[in-house]
C-alpha cells in the first residue's frame, strides 16, 4: 500500500511541478495540497494516511497492520477512485468541447 501511495504522491507532484526527492514526505503532501492537488473528498486523508502507513512499516506488528488493513485500503482505493473520476471527467469535458465547438463553427454563433 505504501508503494501505491508514493506513486500517487509522484503522479501529483508532476501533475503540479512539485519536487519530490528533494522535500520531505510531509512538506510534499503540504505543498500539494497548498496547490490543490488534492480534491476536497480525499485532501484530509493524505497525511494521515502517510502517516498510518510510514509508521506501519518502521513501528507496527504484522498484526496490527493486518487490523488496519481494511480501513488503509479502503482509504487508498477511494484516493484511486477520485484520480479515476477526475481523468474520466477531464476526458468528458473535452469531448463535449470538442462537439461544441463543432457545433458552433457549423452553425455560427453569437459570442
Amino acid at each position: 500500500m505504501r508503494r501505491v501511495f508514493e506513486k500517487l504522491i509522484h503522479r501529483y507532484c508532476a501533475d503540479t511541478g512539485v519536487a519530490y526527492e528533494s522535500q520531505r514526505t510531509e512538506d510534499v503532501l503540504k505543498t500539494l495540497a497548498e496547490k490543490g492537488a488534492f480534491s476536497e473528498l480525499v485532501k484530509g486523508m493524505m497525511k494521515s494516511l502517510y502517516g498510518v502507513l510510514s509508521k506501519s512499516i518502521h513501528e507496527l506488528s504484522d498484526e496490527e497492520v493486518r487490523d488496519y488493513y481494511d480501513i488503509l485500503c479502503g482509504v487508498i482505493v477511494m484516493v484511486l477512485q477520485d484520480e479515476l473520476n477526475k481523468i474520466e471527467t477531464e476526458k468528458t469535458r473535452r469531448s463535449l468541447s470538442k462537439g461544441l465547438s463543432t457545433i458552433t463553427s457549423k452553425i455560427g454563433s453569437k459570442e
